[in-house]
């Protein structure tokens, strides 16, 4: 299966202007032994991977990754100071959000005290209503 290893392989002995012959006689290994790394079928635990490495002026981490490893580290930092913004802002809306629903459950309060009283007053202009109503009939 042929990976970013494998391609890289292709492009950094191509720019190092070496010829898959070349650089295996650098390594003391069979042209055979590059074809099938730069093809992908050798895997990445080839103890050659060192040597090819060294051969093409690179890191192994350049070499197996297309970085050296002080990027990753570096990388890492960035990735762990993105995830930290995020839980931050994770955060921060979390307690908007909170801020928001006590809002609107002292409003749902409020409206639930205005219904009440208009219930009352209702209720005591019906009871208001009945009376005159009884007081009229009374009369006639």
């Amino acid at each position: 299966m042929k990976d970013f290893f494998h391609n890289n392989l292709v492009h950094a002995r191509e720019k190092a202007g070496l010829t898959q012959e070349q650089l295996a006689e650098r390594l003391g290994v069979s042209r055979w032994v590059i074809g099938s790394l730069e093809v992908g079928r050798t895997n990445l635990f080839n103890k050659n991977i060192p040597g090819i490495a060294r051969a093409l002026e690179m890191t192994e981490e350049e070499l197996l990754c297309g970085v050296p490893a002080e990027t990753f580290l570096l990388d890492e930092m960035t990735r762990s100071e993105r995830e930290r913004a995020l839980i931050d802002d994770y955060e921060r809306r979390l307690a908007d959000l909170q801020k928001q629903n006590a809002d609107l459950q002292k409003q749902k309060e409020e409206y639930a005290r205005l219904v009440q009283m208009l219930k009352d007053s209702l209720n005591a202009v019906n009871d208001t209503l009945q009376y005159m109503m009884g007081q009229s009939r009374e009369e006639q």
